[in-house]
């Protein structure tokens, strides 16, 4: 649906259009006075009355939009397996036609047909699922792969070993104009294929319009990586500038030819883009340096075959000339092929890179206020779970000042606790721990008393970055708040003052995610059918740095257990906030 709808107070009537790739359908939906009972909804000629419930409408009306995309997808797009872009252009007549055309005049016939060969040549350089062209129309649907992914990141967004996302890119009605951004599409589909599509999504998002202004101001065809790529080599991740030295290409054929060996068909995609990455989108350079590094070549699926590609780019080269020299098909899935094989070093939603260490091979959702809303609320690549961490430590200072001071607070109360600590301070924090494996409980609190206050670490922020809040901790200090602001860090963000519970009398109210989507999913459909209450847990402040963490825990009858268990083993809540006070 597009962003532009309107409500009658009137007529209780929902106005908006739905976009059907080729189409806009006009549609309204007439609610009952009640929000149940006997909805209407018009779309397009096709008028229904339906029995139900706002939400349950709402859901029947999606369905049937969804249904209509598909069977214009089914209908409208052309088989990946059986291409009929190059081979079927009457070149003669082409010819003929392009001899009167200035080089500068983008018809929409023209357009289509140079926008159709971009995605041959694509395809002949990544494989025929890479990119598919809608007929008569400027949409694209491009496909990045899994297969060369490392095992640990598949599993970590439930990934099988060769599972395609594809996303839609819809270009204005002249793909060679640069001055319209395309917009990028994305359906939600299985859990896995979600989270890592919607990643994508968000990357391809944070990319294009930046490269579509670089485009309309003719700058050369580079892609920007924030000025540097990350690839493997030999276990190791190394930075490569783009602007590669004869070293650094040397460096790069070494990687290729050592993806390809190990590989072979699963690192073909990865193994191009880095080709194309390190000879600056130049395509026949790149096909020569892969085929230079052992990549199979020939008409076979496997292969990359050379003569018909250098058969198309020769003759497209020809009629089109400059118009031709950005193919952005290639580069979108070069760029994201690349990207995707380091996609947990970025934020899932803001794509923004995390530049904090304690990163594993999991997918991550910055602290940044509107992703963490956006993953707790709109569940925006919440199907699998997310490792949260700031992007700087200063970038979360900040942004969430009063949860940072919470977190340092916590962390404090439960490292003081004299009586207590080797039973709740936990996790620990390794600097902490000694060769024999003693834990030193008194060095974390004096590090702790020693912390400037969260104001003053916010203005050494604003003062000098990072480096300021480093000069102003000292090392230990800083590895400390570091450690307490990423370990296991909780999804959480500040309730709106309208979701607030009022009766609460603070304005200290979070939202809090628990990181685990099954659970999630199973709460949801109960609360559908029995109904929902909050229920409140209250807890000595020295707890909440384990519970933040680890959720709640069932105490009774364990070392951890402080109080009575009148009703049995169990955590205990109550309906009114004063009892569990």
């Amino acid at each position: 649906l597009n962003n532009e709808y309107k409500f009658s107070i009137e007529t209780n009537k929902l106005e908006f259009t739905a976009d059907l790739l080729t189409d806009e359908i006009a549609t309204s939906i007439t609610i009952p006075p009640t929000g149940e009972g006997e909805f209407i909804y018009q779309f397009g000629e096709k008028c229904l009355k339906k029995e139900g419930t706002l939400e349950t409408i709402l859901k029947s009306f999606m369905d049937d939009v969804l249904h209509q995309r598909d069977s214009r997808l089914d209908t409208d797009l052309t088989s990946p397996t059986t291409p009929n872009f190059g081979d079927n252009v009457d070149w003669d007549k082409m010819d003929s036609t392009l001899d009167d055309i200035d080089e500068g005049d983008n018809n929409k016939e023209n357009s289509l047909q140079i926008l159709a060969d971009h995605v041959l040549i694509c395809n002949l350089l990544f494989g025929w699922d890479s990119a598919t062209a809608i007929k008569n129309t400027t949409i694209v649907r491009a496909s990045i792969g899994s297969q060369y992914l490392p095992d640990e990141q598949k599993k970590s967004y439930s990934l099988k070993d060769n599972q395609l996302v594809t996303i839609s890119i819809h270009f204005s009605q002249d793909y060679t104009n640069h001055t319209t951004p395309p917009k990028i599409d994305f359906k939600r589909g299985s859990s896995g294929v979600t989270a890592y599509g919607e990643q994508l999504a968000n990357m391809a998002r944070a990319y294009v319009p930046k490269r579509w202004k670089d485009l309309c101001e003719s700058k050369t065809p580079l892609l920007d990586f924030s000025s540097k790529l990350y690839y493997k080599q030999d276990q190791i991740s190394k930075n490569v500038s783009l602007s590669m030295s004869t070293m650094q290409i040397a460096e790069m054929e070494h990687v290729v030819s050592s993806l390809i060996s190990e590989t072979g068909k699963a690192s073909r995609k990865y193994a191009m883009a880095l080709c194309l990455i390190a000879m600056d989108m130049d395509i026949l350079k790149a096909v020569h340096m892969y085929k230079t590094c052992g990549g199979e070549m020939g008409s076979s699926d496997n292969g990359v075959d050379e003569t018909r590609l250098l058969e198309v780019f020769s003759n497209t080269q020809k009629k089109y000339g400059s118009i031709f020299k950005t193919n952005f098909i290639v580069e979108f899935i070069t760029y994201l092929t690349a990207r995707s094989f380091f996609s947990t070093r970025f934020c899932c939603i803001c794509d923004r890179q995390i530049q904090v260490p304690y990163i594993t091979r999991k997918p991550t959702v910055c602290t940044n206020y509107k992703c963490q809303f956006d993953y707790i609320k709109r569940h925006v690549c919440a199907s699998v779970p997310m490792t949260i961490c700031p992007v700087t430590i200063g970038n979360d200072l900040l942004d969430n000042p009063f949860i940072c001071d919470m977190l340092i607070s916590f962390a404090y109360a439960a490292a003081a606790n004299t009586s207590r600590r080797q039973l709740i301070f936990k996790p620990f924090p390794p600097m902490y721990v000694s060769s024999s494996g003693t834990q030193n409980f008194d060095a974390v609190v004096n590090t702790l008393k020693n912390f400037p206050n969260v104001d003053e670490m916010t203005a050494a922020v604003k003062k000098n970055n990072e480096m300021g809040l480093k000069s102003l901790m000292k090392a230990d200090g800083y590895e400390l708040l570091k450690w307490i602001l990423t370990c296991d860090r909780i999804a959480m963000v500040l309730m709106s003052k309208d979701k607030q519970i009022p009766e609460m009398k603070t304005e200290h109210q979070y939202m809090m995610l628990v990181d685990d989507p099954e659970k999630t999913r199973n709460f949801a459909r109960d609360r559908k059918k029995y109904g929902s209450y909050f229920a409140f847990h209250g807890s000595g402040i020295e707890n909440w740095h384990s519970i933040l963490r680890r959720g709640l825990v069932v105490a009774s009858g364990t070392s951890l257990q402080t109080t009575g268990a009148a009703y049995g083993s169990g955590v205990y809540l109550a309906p009114q906030a004063a009892t569990s006070w």
